[in-house]
Formats: C-alpha cells, structure tokens, sequence
C-alpha cells in the first residue's frame, strides 16, 4: 500500500477512534466532537473520488490486493481484472448515502 493511502486510513480510523470514545463517554460526552470527528473520518474515506491522487491510491490498493492472484494471469488479464474492480468499487462507493451495500443492509 502507498504511504499517502496508508496516512489516509490511519487518519480514518484515527477519527472514528476519537468519535467513538467520546460517543461512550459517561461523564459529559462531547457530541459536537462525536459529530466533527465522524464527518472527518467520511470526508477522508468517502471524497476519494473528488482527488486524483485518492483515486490513484485507490488502484494501487488494488493492484496489491491483486497481485496474490494466480500466475495464469497475464498482464492484460491482470491489467483487464484491475480496471473492473476499480470501476466497481467507483461505482457502487459513491458515498455513505449511496453505497450500493449500505441501502441492501
């Protein structure tokens, strides 16, 4: 995984942390903060799309998951595999309100 996408998830999973300590606070909760940090941790996650270089990030995270794949796939099967895993997760992870996976829960 490239650094810049590493940073990106650690700082993700660094804001739901955050929101969700303070969310199970018994002793004056700061909800307003519960509410800045989860808008962080979407913004980081779901505005992928908006930057080059998120989307780019995005297609190298695949191309690592994919490397594991069989050596029966040539370059171009490889390449051909790539670019529909990256069109469906583009597709279908739009955002939180229009994930395909989030509306069949």
């Amino acid at each position: 995984m490239q650094p810049l996408t590493q940073e990106w998830i650690e700082k993700a999973e660094g804001d739901f942390a955050t929101a969700s300590r303070e969310v199970r606070a018994r002793l004056l909760p700061n909800y307003d903060a519960v509410c800045f940090h989860a808008q962080q941790c979407e913004r980081l996650v779901i505005d992928w799309r908006k930057k080059q270089q998120a989307r780019a990030g995005v297609q190298v995270a695949i191309h690592d998951g994919l490397n594991d794949l069989p050596d029966t796939y040539d370059t171009q099967r490889f390449q051909h595999t790539l670019n529909v895993v990256y069109q469906h997760i583009y597709e279908n992870y739009a955002s939180a309100e229009q994930s395909t996976y989030a509306r069949a829960a």
